[in-house]
């Protein structure tokens, strides 16, 4: 796969602003790649916070919220492919509180709001729909796998699976015959 990888955890003490986050991603944008997010560390270890965009320390809860704005900001963007968390536990991380998880290996802040986000609010599932007099069903969701559950007029049911690619997200039409 071809694309230009990003590591979002440079300067380590930095809150990025959304602009300058944005405007990031429109420089590499301009080179006609994918872009992925290859390393994105976000921490919670009490140090202070830098960059002149958000004031305070690095807490659990901010780092819950920075990781919240900065994937809403990587998902939201057409050429981001791929977001990656680098490091899984607090206990053995390269950077001091940068895990999704504690050392004890219990969810964090972070854990539980980026689970949210992806599970709840931007996941598209339990979606019902009708058909149009064509038999065509239309509806908007994320590109991935869709596993559908038809029910015919005579009650009848039959199940398959589709893909929406990424290139068409919007109005991808069905047809039930």
């Amino acid at each position: 796969m071809t694309g230009i990888g990003i590591q979002a955890h440079e300067p380590r003490d930095m809150w990025f602003s959304p602009v300058e986050v944005v405007s990031t991603f429109d420089k590499y944008q301009e080179l006609g790649l994918p872009l992925h997010i290859t390393e994105f560390t976000p921490q919670s270890s009490g140090k202070a916070i830098t960059g002149g965009w958000r004031e305070g320390v690095w807490t659990e809860e901010a780092q819950a919220e920075f990781a919240e704005q900065f994937y809403t900001l990587a998902f939201g963007y057409p050429s981001m492919v791929s977001i990656h968390w680098w490091g899984l536990s607090d206990r053995m991380i390269w950077l001091k509180g940068g895990g999704l998880l504690d050392k004890d290996f219990n969810p964090k802040p972070v854990y539980r709001r980026l689970v949210k986000l992806i599970k709840n609010d931007w996941m598209t599932k339990n979606l019902t729909v009708r058909t149009d007099k064509n038999g065509q069903v239309k509806f908007r969701g994320f590109s991935g796998d869709y596993k559908l559950l038809l029910t015919k007029p005579d009650g009848t049911k039959q199940t398959f699976t589709t893909h929406v690619t990424e290139k068409v997200i919007n109005n991808q039409a069905f047809t039930t015959n």
